[in-house]
């Protein structure tokens, strides 16, 4: 570590006695705060910023420098602290209705599955999707349409207010008070994180953030699975024969 500042974003009218939180997730970065709305077309309330850090915003270009530092000596890297360029960072805000007290991100085994963030609140724990958050989602003007493109990276038109969706509410009907922290480790299965909210209460569930898409559904039909199975088995052990027959006669007739 380099000790370099990358980036610096200033946050004004904040009233820190309210709390202000952050978390780090690979390239994400997470800050929440209070605005006191002091300044022109600005709303009091709690927000969320998130900011994502980038080699390039331009399509498949990545660095690919040589640099220089005491430990290292010319060692070809595609980015580090180290470099003369600096990261490429895209960053939105959003309008959040309840006191935030903690930060952070869920986790799984493999870091496949997408990371929701874990939001605590005096008295409930709440899981946003990623791509609700994603800095990245288009401003569009009145009528317009994410394009295809944009579709299939899985984003949406950017909206300045969180909905209060109870869906995104992983503690349920559940009071959680007084959260001070929270943590989350990895499953078994790639599909889950394990949290652990601690504070006045303990609150431990699972969560999957892309989906069980590694789990059969509870509708699934084993039988018929195994039924399928054995009719193929059975399909090959009559059809092999024949088609070696087959090719044996094509090959005395080629000669």
């Amino acid at each position: 570590m380099s000790g370099r500042i990358l980036y610096e974003l200033q946050f004004r009218n904040v009233d820190i006695t309210k709390g202000v939180n952050t978390h780090v997730a690979e390239n994400l970065v997470y800050c929440s705060y209070y605005s006191t709305g002091e300044g022109a077309g600005q709303s009091r309330g709690y927000r969320i910023t998130a900011l994502e850090l980038y080699e390039s915003l331009d399509k498949d270009e990545k660095y690919n420098t040589y640099f220089t530092a005491p430990c290292f000596s010319n060692i070809r890297t595609v980015w580090t602290s180290f470099s003369a360029e600096v990261p490429e960072v895209t960053a939105s805000t959003y309008l959040f209705d309840h006191p935030i007290s903690f930060l952070t991100t869920t986790k799984t085994r493999y870091g496949i599955t997408s990371r929701d963030l874990l939001i605590a609140t005096p008295s409930q724990l709440i899981s946003l999707p990623k791509r609700l958050l994603d800095p990245r989602r288009p401003i569009l003007p009145k009528g317009g349409k994410v394009t295809s493109v944009q579709k299939e990276e899985g984003l949406v038109a950017y909206d300045p207010v969180i909905p209060d969706e109870r869906k995104w509410t992983i503690s349920h009907m559940n009071e959680v008070l007084g959260i001070r922290y929270v943590g989350t480790t990895t499953a078994l299965l790639e599909s889950t994180s394990l949290v652990f909210a601690a504070g006045l209460d303990l609150f431990w569930t699972r969560v999957a953030p892309s989906g069980t898409f590694d789990v059969l559904s509870e509708g699934f039909s084993k039988v018929q699975l195994l039924a399928t199975i054995g009719a193929l088995a059975i399909g090959l052990a009559v059809v092999r024969p024949i088609v070696q027959r087959k090719v044996l006669k094509q090959r005395w007739g080629a000669e």
